[in-house]
C-alpha cells in the first residue's frame, strides 16, 4: 500500500561560504538534530553522543516523533510482561495523537551549486503525518479519513516543514507539497437515479438518503434510511408495473 497522497515533502537551500568537508556537514547534523530534538523527536539509527561530539556527518537523517509511554502500575507489572505492556501503552499513545501531527520526517542533504551562482546544502525534507502510522500498526482504515480531515492533514504537514525551514534559517527552494494528490473514486450509486426518477415525490426523497450514506461508507445508516424508503413505499402503496401484453 502506497502512502504517498499522505507525504509532504519540501526542498531547502542554506548557503555556505566554503565547500563541502566533513566539519561542515557534521555541524549542519547538528543544527538539524537540535531543531528536531526542541520539537519533540528522536533521530533512528544514531548514537546521540555522536551528533554531540561532532563525530558525526551522514547525508540523510531521519527523526520520528518521541510518544511518551507511562510507567506501569504496581497490579499491571503482575499481569503482563513488560514488553507487552510497553506495546499497549505505545499503541494506546499513537492511538490518541493527532491525525496530522507530522509523525515520521526524513532529510536528505546534498551540497550544489544553484543557477544564480550560490553554492551550499540543498536539503530535501518529507513529512509522513501520524495517520500513516496508526494504518500500518493500528490497522485504522483510510477510508475513514474524508475530504475535510485530509486535507487538514496535508495543510499541517505544509505548515510544520515550513517552521522547520524557518527555524534552520533556510531559503524555500520547492514546496511544501504532497507527493501525490489523494484522488477519490467516486462509488456507483446503491439505488440507480432512473429507478429513483420513476418513484413519487417523498419515496424519491427517502431512496436518496441512502445513496448519500453509501457514499460516505456509513453502513449502518444506509441500512436505516433504505428500510426507511420502503415503509414508505408501501405506505403510498406503489403500484407494482407489470410488462403490458401485447395487443391482438
Amino acid at each position: 500500500m502506497s502512502f504517498e497522497n499522505f507525504v509532504v515533502r519540501a526542498k531547502c537551500f542554506i548557503p555556505s561560504s566554503t565547500d563541502w568537508t566533513r566539519e561542515s556537514l557534521g555541524a549542519l547534523n547538528r543544527r538539524i538534530a537540535d531543531r528536531m530534538e526542541k520539537m519533540g523527536y528522536v533521530a533512528d539509527h544514531v548514537d546521540p553522543r555522536d551528533l554531540l561530539f561532532g563525530q558525526l556527518s551522514v547525508l540523510t537523517m531521519s527523526f520520528t516523533y518521541s510518544i511518551h509511554v507511562p510507567k506501569r502500575s504496581r497490579i499491571r507489572r503482575l499481569m503482563t510482561s513488560e514488553s507487552e505492556a510497553y506495546q499497549q501503552g505505545y499503541f494506546k499513545a499513537l492511538r490518541n495523537l493527532v491525525d496530522s501531527h507530522p509523525f515520521h520526517l526524513v532529510f536528505t542533504i546534498s551540497f550544489r551549486d544553484l543557477k544564480d551562482g550560490s553554492k551550499g546544502f540543498v536539503i530535501g525534507i518529507e513529512s509522513e503525518p501520524s495517520v500513516v502510522a496508526k494504518i500500518r500498526q493500528l490497522n485504522m482504515k483510510e477510508d475513514r479519513i474524508d475530504d475535510t480531515m485530509y486535507h487538514n492533514i496535508i495543510w499541517q504537514n505544509k505548515r510544520d516543514i515550513s517552521e522547520i525551514i524557518h527555524n534552520l534559517g533556510a531559503g524555500l527552494l520547492e514546496g511544501p507539497e504532497v507527493i501525490k494528490t489523494r484522488v477519490r473514486s467516486v462509488p456507483r450509486p446503491l439505488i440507480e437515479a432512473s429507478l429513483i426518477g420513476t418513484m413519487p415525490g417523498e419515496v424519491a426523497a427517502c431512496l436518496n438518503e441512502p445513496n448519500s450514506c453509501f457514499a460516505s461508507n456509513a453502513a449502518l445508516a444506509c441500512s436505516v434510511m433504505l428500510r426507511k424508503s420502503i415503509e414508505v413505499a408501501v405506505t403510498k402503496k406503489i403500484p407494482s408495473r407489470r410488462p403490458r401484453r401485447p395487443s391482438l
